[in-house]
């Protein structure tokens, strides 16, 4: 599942056709722009609120998903000239149109007991992850950059995050002594939903296990991501890696990694506790003083269910 995009897209999106969609967003920080290949994704609250796909010289503009349309709102048409430019007030107007009724869908969520609806919050904090640890003011301070979201890797299985572990400590910013940053996979769980069973701790592992053992398929994410990574530099999705910085990654490390975000969800959870247990490894991140930025030495393992104790969840 190739995410980076063409020349010509990348191109169009900089200094094109498209530049003034990107400046929209690089000026709004409650959306996030994912690359999925022939296409774009804008996200917000975690939802998809657009798609702009790659059609030839030209490009298609595709509606968020519809199910966020709660009020009486129509759809612009926008449409793309031969040349690919289109007019992006309507842009403006529909991302704005679109929040909007996309913040009465979420709103409902607090009085509905649609389980669809509340895994809606799982996807706002995945956001509210790229966004604390690339976009904010600790990023350049954080362990992790977000690469990409909702990553396939096969079989209808997907990662929720693909980052980058690049230390923030100065020899490792700067790659010396032959130090390589770290592709990992980080699989997020939001109050207790799916904690075991087929979407469970421990299901995730196994599917991870399974990807990783396949060397074709891991040196192609890897090739892939390493062309993420340098796009989402040059469109400046991750402003404390600027195009322009000599630090440029040539290749990541060998493993990779699966570490479990685990959020608004008891200690001492009986559920929790018993799913790790039957896990051969576990690897979790602690939150750092309630925040979303992540840090290597807030990882822990297995050792957390010495302090297990059922008598005080």
């Amino acid at each position: 599942m190739a995410r980076a995009i063409s020349g010509n897209f990348l191109n169009d999106l900089i200094k094109g056709s498209l530049s003034k969609i990107r400046e929209i967003i690089l000026k709004d920080d409650t959306l996030m722009l994912d690359l999925r290949g022939k296409s774009i994704m804008v996200y917000y609250r975690g939802g998809k609120l657009l798609e702009i796909k790659e059609n030839g010289k030209s490009y298609q503009f595709i509606c968020g998903d519809k199910k966020y349309i709660v009020t009486n709102f129509t759809i612009p048409n926008v449409e793309f000239a031969d040349d690919g430019s289109c007019d992006t007030s309507l842009i403006e107007e529909y991302i704005a149109k679109f929040k909007y009724n996309m913040d009465i869908y979420f709103g409902g969520i607090r009085n509905d007991d649609n389980q669809s609806k509340r895994h809606s919050l799982e996807n706002e904090i995945r956001q509210h992850i790229a966004r604390e640890n690339n976009f904010t003011n600790i990023a350049n301070d954080t362990d992790y950059f977000i690469l990409d979201t909702e990553y396939g890797i096969g079989n209808g299985k997907k990662i929720d995050i693909v980052a980058i572990e690049w230390i923030s400590k100065s020899n490792e910013r700067k790659l010396q002594n032959g130090y390589r940053p770290k592709l990992v996979f980080f699989e997020l769980k939001y109050g207790g939903v799916a904690m075991a069973g087929n979407s469970g701790l421990k299901s995730h592992l196994d599917d991870f296990k399974l990807f990783k053992e396949n060397d074709e398929i891991v040196k192609s994410l890897k090739e892939d991501m390493l062309k993420v990574l340098d796009q989402k530099r040059q469109l400046g999705l991750i402003p404390y890696l600027k195009w322009e910085n000599k630090n440029k990654i040539v290749g990541f490390a060998d493993d990779i990694e699966l570490i479990f975000l685990i959020a608004n969800f008891k200690k001492n959870s009986e559920v929790l506790m018993r799913e790790i247990e039957q896990m051969e490894e576990f690897q979790m991140l602690t939150s750092s003083y309630l925040g979303y930025g992540l840090y290597k030495n807030n990882l822990v393992d297995k050792s957390i269910l010495k302090d297990y104790d059922p008598n005080n969840p």
